[in-house]
């Protein structure tokens, strides 16, 4: 597997990684507890011990201590997966990036 990016077959450069896998780590840990907000707003499930987050005066969504941690890992599971298996496969650049024709 080559290690320059855009090679066909390669995964991003080695350096990369580690800033990727931490951004994908935080947005999961951010932004997974508020969309999963949506399932305790209209009911569909209950955290046993619930705790309401607030941004200021503003209600955020109510969550549990074990999700943000759940989801900064699927976040870095599933984003480091595709550059992965794209590489590992041999998956050519134009299907691995695609664009707006």
């Amino acid at each position: 597997v080559g290690q320059e990016a855009g090679d066909p077959g390669s995964l991003p450069k080695r350096g990369t990684w580690g800033k990727q896998l931490a951004a994908m780590a935080i947005s999961g840990a951010l932004l997974g507890p508020i969309l999963d907000g949506y399932h305790s707003a209209f009911g569909v499930l209950r955290y046993t011990v619930p705790h309401d987050v607030f941004l200021g005066p503003l209600f955020v969504c109510q969550s549990d201590f074990w999700v943000p941690p759940m989801f900064a890992l699927a976040a870095v599971i599933l984003g480091a997966a595709y550059p992965y298996l794209d590489a590992k496969l041999g998956v050519e650049e134009r299907w691995a990036n695609p664009s707006v024709p």
